[in-house]
């Protein structure tokens, strides 16, 4: 009980479908559940959709006897509607006759590291797009093909659906568009097309 209740980590007990049967409070600090909401829910629940098939195919492999444990990256839905990335880590308790009675489950905050990591992501992307458009820039004299090709670069670095760019004519007080590219291309905006 001590263990359990003073672990520096989540940990629960789940019942086969889903149910909490047991948490200890670093859990409930981490979804931001008192001990008595989290019991009345189901790991489904608070788990964040787009984790859930995974999670639950895991589950069932578990149950099945086809594999022993498993862990996953997955995020969790907080009271408060903030997600939460954790590193769970499930193994199966099964009864005398063989058959599933609980999974134990140790639940680790990776939230920091996460946010951290995609950090490094848009910094990673971002220098990428500034080393291709400067080899462009070098490469092309054509201003019609280098706005192009910084268009295009924006959008597949910046993992965008479009981009434009635009010249000022001082005379008019309007922007030109000088290229587009991605959705914005030949949809809400053309070539030349006068913006205020």
């Amino acid at each position: 009980r001590g263990t359990f209740e003073q672990a520096a980590v989540g940990i629960a007990h789940v019942a086969p479908d889903g149910h909490w049967l047991r948490v200890n409070d670093r859990l409930c600090a981490i979804v931001g559940y008192s001990r008595l909401e989290l019991l009345q829910k189901t790991f489904q629940d608070i788990t964040h959709p787009d984790d859930l098939d995974k999670d639950l195919h895991l589950v069932e492999q578990m149950s099945s006897g086809r594999i022993q444990t498993y862990s996953m990256e997955k995020r969790y839905r907080r009271k408060d509607g903030a997600i939460v990335w954790v590193d769970l880590t499930m193994s199966l308790m099964r009864d005398a006759g063989g058959q599933p009675e609980y999974f134990i489950g140790v639940i680790d905050d990776i939230t920091s590291r996460k946010l951290a990591e995609q950090r490094l992501a848009r910094i990673t992307k971002f220098y990428a797009a500034l080393s291709l458009t400067n080899q462009t820039l070098l490469h092309n004299r054509e201003a019609d093909r280098l706005f192009e090709e910084i268009c295009r670069i924006t959008v597949k670095c910046g993992e965008l659906k479009g981009a434009w760019i635009g010249l000022r004519d001082s005379d008019a007080d309007q922007l030109r568009v000088a290229a587009a590219y991605g959705e914005l291309r030949g949809r809400s905006l053309s070539r030349d097309e006068p913006i205020q």
